[in-house]
């Protein structure tokens, strides 16, 4: 019997392939070559018409996985896996990924539009947030300890996630400031550099004498600070770049009355001696 939760994905695997099929006959496709999957006769523009049939397959196959384990019934579970009783899972910690992954996606939107370094920024950080969130969901699941989940999460992952997370940093903060410096004026961004050098020296200071302080707090901070800075960028580079005045070098034009290397014109009389 296909379950509830198994319906929604059975029901968008069929709208997908009829988009597909719609797509591929619209885009100079054979009727037989859409529904026959290309065997015989076109499918029209291939890259969406593959999409869309990847994407009917996929759903599909989560159709029939949630209908195999009934809507993760434990007692399916179990019979689906030859077990006596389903083993007893620690419910999941929470997560920043999915504020991370729709930060990404904004960066990402706006990157089309705005800069491509915001662009390969937000895709970037769209692959880093699927990566961690695979590796997140296999370690809560690895032991029925909590805290060894998570040791072995961190020795799997803070080796990768130290330098590349830096990187991604850095490279979007120097974009957002190089976009509000360009639009500001030349004494107006040196008050601001200064102005933000002491704020975020400040913090610093506030952190580390308050060794106590709970990470939630501190990663409040990071993230709130992240959407200040980001904002600023975007703002700044869909207001574009302050116009600068460009001086052409003075040449001195040749006197008429000389010629090209400062002689007399006319012609020149060279006197004999006799």
């Amino acid at each position: 019997m296909i379950t509830t939760g198994s319906k929604y994905f059975f029901g968008g695997a069929a709208f997908a392939m009829v988009a597909a099929w719609v797509y591929g006959w619209g885009t100079g496709g054979g009727l037989t070559g859409v529904m026959l999957f290309g065997l015989l006769g076109g499918v029209g523009e291939l890259t969406g018409y593959t999409v869309l049939v990847a994407t009917s397959a996929l759903l599909a196959g989560l159709g029939t996985a949630t209908s195999i384990l009934r809507d993760a019934d434990p007692e399916h579970q179990a019979l689906a896996a030859g077990l006596d009783r389903a083993p007893v899972v620690a419910p999941s910690p929470g997560s920043y990924w999915p504020a991370v992954g729709a930060l990404s996606f904004v960066l990402l939107l706006v990157g089309l539009v705005a800069s491509p370094i915001l662009f390969v920024a937000g895709a970037l950080g769209g692959l880093i947030v699927g990566l961690e969130w695979m590796i997140t969901a296999w370690s809560d699941r690895a032991t029925g300890d909590a805290a060894t989940n998570r040791r072995i999460r961190d020795q799997l992952m803070r080796p990768f996630e130290v330098p590349v997370f830096a990187l991604l940093g850095i490279l979007v903060i120097v974009v957002s400031f190089s976009r509000v410096f360009l639009m500001l004026e030349a004494r107006t961004t040196s008050v601001i550099a200064l102005s933000l050098g002491a704020l975020v020296l400040g913090v610093g200071f506030f952190i580390a004498y308050r060794p106590h302080l709970p990470k939630d707090v501190i990663a409040g901070l990071v993230v709130l600070g992240a959407l200040v800075v980001i904002g600023a960028g975007i703002a700044a580079a869909a207001a574009g770049p302050r116009e600068i005045e460009h001086h052409e070098p003075e040449h001195e034009e040749p006197d008429e009355s000389h010629g090209a290397a400062g002689l007399p014109a006319g012609p020149i009389l060279l006197e004999s001696n006799p």
